[in-house]
């Protein structure tokens, strides 16, 4: 979180990333997986499960100084001056209770943010020709392991049909066909079925881990330690990757896999030992993130927060 705000701070003192903007982006982070999972997993997520994910984000919010209360006044406001009944008027907002020792604050926060949200797109998301550039470099980053042209515009337009209206007219995509809507409907379906009815609990040696932490013994200036360096910190590695293998450790699986074959004869890098471009030893957390701006006085002060938070870890295990 350290780092995160001190990438972001020069962006938001100048105005060039808005407040509004910080809180759409923790919004969608929140609020779109449970859009997916509600709509084609098994089952949907419980209200225990939403009231973590807004005990969460609220919590990031606040870590981040996205002063929230501040935006969903603000939207309330706008919605009272139209007189428009809208999603957002009919969630129980209540900003003095919704703290942290009400049982209830996460699930309030989370469908106040969906809600917010959702008026907000409606306000500011239009199309722009940038959208679609973003867009269409996202969606060639996700379909990196797709060979030729036209498989992958195919695929393309299966992804499409994935949007919502909305989404897609402000990313500057056409209609799908109603074939590739029924298309994807019956894939997407026939999978829930599935996996409701014909699949066992996955066993807890089966869980899914995308990133795994190793320590690593590392030299890094810390004005707080007695000795001036941390001497340990935990490097996180990838144990997939989509496109290329940044972070990825290069095991037997990795590198003789199925996966692998296909990379390969694609003609794309496969993880490596020692390989300086894909570094497949992991990533430290205050080295993430662009360069620029790391002398200012406030990425500078957020950076060594991040140090400090590190350093005390490691003497707690010691």
């Amino acid at each position: 979180m350290g780092r995160t705000r001190a990438i972001n701070a020069a962006y938001r003192k100048s105005g060039k990333v808005r407040e509004d903007d910080m809180l759409y982006t923790l919004a969608a982070l929140a609020t779109q997986p449970v859009r997916l999972i509600n709509a084609w997993e098994w089952r949907n997520l419980t209200d225990a499960e939403l009231c973590a994910i807004g005990v969460l984000y609220r919590a990031l919010a606040e870590a981040f100084d996205i002063d929230w209360k501040k935006q969903f006044a603000d939207m309330a406001q706008k919605e009272k001056a139209s007189q428009a009944v809208s999603i957002f008027g009919k969630v129980s907002v209540d900003l003095n209770n919704t703290d942290s020792t009400s049982p209830y604050s996460g699930l309030t926060f989370f469908h106040s943010l969906s809600a917010w949200q959702q008026l907000y797109e409606n306000q500011a998301m239009r199309h722009m020709p940038a959208n679609h550039f973003l867009a269409a470099t996202a969606i060639d980053l996700l379909l990196w392991g797709v060979p030729g042209v036209y498989l992958k515009r195919v695929t393309t337009r299966f992804l499409v049909a994935l949007m919502d209206d909305h989404l897609r007219i402000a990313v500057g995509y056409p209609a799908p066909s109603v074939i590739y809507r029924i298309c994807v409907k019956t894939i997407l379906t026939s999978r829930k079925l599935a996996l409701l009815y014909l699949s066992l609990p996955r066993p807890d040696f089966l869980t899914i881990q995308p990133t795994r932490v190793m320590d690593s013994k590392v030299s890094y200036p810390q004005d707080n330690s007695p000795d001036g360096v941390l001497k340990q910190q935990s490097r996180t590695i990838l144990t997939s990757y989509v496109a290329a293998p940044y972070y990825v450790k290069p095991t037997i699986w990795n590198r003789w896999g199925p996966g692998a074959w296909w990379w390969w004869c694609l003609g794309h890098p496969l993880p490596a030992q020692n390989d300086q471009h894909f570094i497949p030893e992991g990533y430290l957390i205050p080295e993430i993130g662009p360069r620029q701006g790391k002398t200012a006085t406030a990425q500078a002060r957020e950076e060594q927060a991040v140090r400090a938070l590190l350093y005390y870890e490691n003497i707690n295990k010691d």
